[in-house]
């Protein structure tokens, strides 16, 4: 593991909340106790995601958003969007200096998704590519 990036849902984001205000061991059992479904798995999926990278000695990162504790990626600067627009840019022989694709499906929101993304992630697609499916 070199790094973890987190991507800050509205779930994530309210039951990171819940818990970053609770300040004894007994409150943040409480805080857990009356989230969603959904905000109990984001959190759960990213404590895990969390732990793993600190265990490996990785940078965590948010993106989307910020989590208590955790880093956010920065706004792209102009000539940051403009370097990756010229990076996608097709040649003429139908290649691009930049050839990775990545898929973010949101299955806590829409539960369809983790089935979509199963679907999609067997379907032939050329490049490497990158399926992401938040529950």
């Amino acid at each position: 593991i070199v790094g973890a990036i987190i991507e800050v849902t509205p779930d994530l984001a309210v039951a990171c909340e819940a818990v970053a205000a609770a300040k004894t061991l007994r409150e943040k059992a409480e805080a857990l106790q009356f989230l969603t479904e959904p905000q109990k798995s984001a959190f759960g999926a990213a404590s895990s995601i969390i732990g793993l990278a600190k265990k490996a000695g990785a940078a965590v990162r948010t993106v989307g958003g910020s989590l208590p504790g955790l880093n956010a990626v920065e706004k792209p600067s102009e000539q940051d969007i403009q370097t990756a627009l010229e990076g996608m840019e097709l040649g003429d022989d139908g290649t691009s200096k930049l050839n990775y694709f990545i898929q973010v499906y949101r299955a806590s929101d829409y539960p369809i998704y983790e089935a979509y993304a199963i679907h999609r992630a067997n379907e032939p697609l050329s490049g490497p590519r990158q399926i992401v499916v938040t529950k």
